[in-house]
């Protein structure tokens, strides 16, 4: 255990604490001392500091380890109705944003148009609105929020939590933190929308419990989120992960970033429409495509070859990073076998470490990307920066306001 000021450690301690009930479901006092390294008096003061605050509840017995008398142990579970958090997936188009209880359950779902806004105060209202809605949706009240996390797609500086670029969103240079946090009352917390999603799979899906994996999205655009012994890897200035502008076709057709045969304008949704338009004369919404695949072979061949693409662009990605498990996630998978086959063809065929990484598929949508964007709060509450040795790959570990604030809502219970 570090050692420092004695607040620091009471701080830590606690997040170790609270961190190893959520990872394990329940432990007794006796467990956690022993996982932990903490004295017994630790745990006990700890755990009746994290119960009256309202973190965990004590409940049944444990089936291992009894206490020194003799009786059975009862557990400490986390309980996950003591506070809430909001999550919200930046799209080009809309804003879906979901309320979550403290196991990231979503408790509900709201889509909110957006356009053009022309100035700090019309995107401000625009999360507000979000915000707002999504509480009512989960019949939930503002005052049991810990924060908001915010998923944008582009570049996120890890410095700052300013969103560097966001061609998509059409911002560049956007302090959408210090921006939203006195208007929405709450921490802010803000990454690129595939480290989201790759946090929450890092948490609760098939990234749990794994070191080293890659997330990679298809979609509008085709991304990448990296975890390298169990931290997030986000590059020296927040742009790691641009795996959609890594070369597929040489003297392929030009990209929107400068450079020409990129893996997105060969194999993303937008590329693909405008293929079968081009080959078939019919303007096939991106949804649509997998199902007009199943009658029109011209189609599936237009899926197959993208999918091929993008199957050996990870394995040559996964032949540098060695990873445990590859999961491909993002609204492409709605491609449907037309796509997703060749996809894992191509990987198969390229990869150079013998079949070691395991390629899965989620069909997850915007909702489980807002439900993303919510886990950057619950990771900050859980498994604070300070502990996760991430440095300054973390937007939250250099923007003091947000971490702050959840660390004292942490040590003080609900507000």
């Amino acid at each position: 255990m570090r050692t420092g000021h004695r607040d620091l450690i009471r701080d830590l301690n606690r997040s170790l604490v609270l961190n190893l009930v959520r990872e394990r479901a329940s432990l007794s006092r006796a467990d956690l001392a022993r996982i932990s390294g903490l004295s017994a008096s630790t745990v006990t003061a700890i755990t009746a500091s994290l119960l009256r605050d309202g973190f965990l509840t004590e409940e049944g017995h444990a089936q291992g380890t009894p206490t020194a008398i003799g009786r059975p142990a009862t557990q400490l579970r986390v309980d996950p109705t003591a506070g809430h958090v909001v999550g919200i997936k930046v799209a080009a188009d809309n804003l879906t944003a979901t309320v979550t209880d403290l196991a990231a359950t979503p408790l509900g779902f709201v889509t909110i148009a957006r356009g053009h806004e022309s100035g700090p105060d019309d995107v401000a209202s625009l999360f507000d609105t979000a915000v707002s809605a999504s509480l009512e949706a989960a019949s939930v009240p503002a005052s049991s929020l810990f924060g908001i996390g915010i998923g944008v797609p582009g570049i996120v500086d890890p410095a700052s939590g300013r969103v560097s670029n966001s061609p998509l969103l059409e911002w560049a240079h956007l302090d959408l933190a210090r921006l939203l946090e006195p208007r929405l009352g709450h921490p802010v917390l803000i990454d690129n929308d595939v480290n989201t999603l790759t946090v929450a799979e890092q948490l609760f899906g098939a990234g749990r419990g794994l070191a080293h994996f890659m997330v990679v999205t298809v979609g509008r655009g085709i991304g990448m989120g990296l975890v390298v012994n169990g931290a997030v890897y986000r590059g020296a200035r927040g742009g790691a992960g641009e795996f959609g502008h890594v070369q597929a076709v040489a003297d392929g057709p030009d990209c929107w970033c400068g450079r020409r045969g990129c893996l997105e304008v060969v194999a993303a949704e937008p590329a693909l429409v405008r293929e079968v338009l081009a080959l078939t004369g019919r303007l096939v919404p991106a949804a649509d495509l997998g199902g007009v695949a199943q009658r029109d072979g011209r189609v599936s061949q237009v899926l197959a070859n993208a999918g091929a693409f993008v199957g050996r662009a990870i394995a040559a990605a996964t032949s540098v990073l060695d990873p445990e498990r590859v999961v491909v996630s993002g609204e492409g998978v709605r491609l449907g076998s037309a796509y997703l086959e060749p996809l894992r063809a191509g990987f198969v065929e390229r990869s150079g470490n013998g079949g070691a990484t395991e390629l899965v598929v989620e069909p997850w949508g915007d909702d489980a990307w807002a439900r993303g964007a919510a886990t950057l709060v619950l990771r900050e509450l859980f498994h604070p920066a300070h502990l996760r040795d991430e440095g300054a790959g973390s937007p939250a570990t250099s923007r003091g306001g947000a971490t702050d604030q959840l660390a004292r809502t942490g040590r003080g219970g609900r507000r």
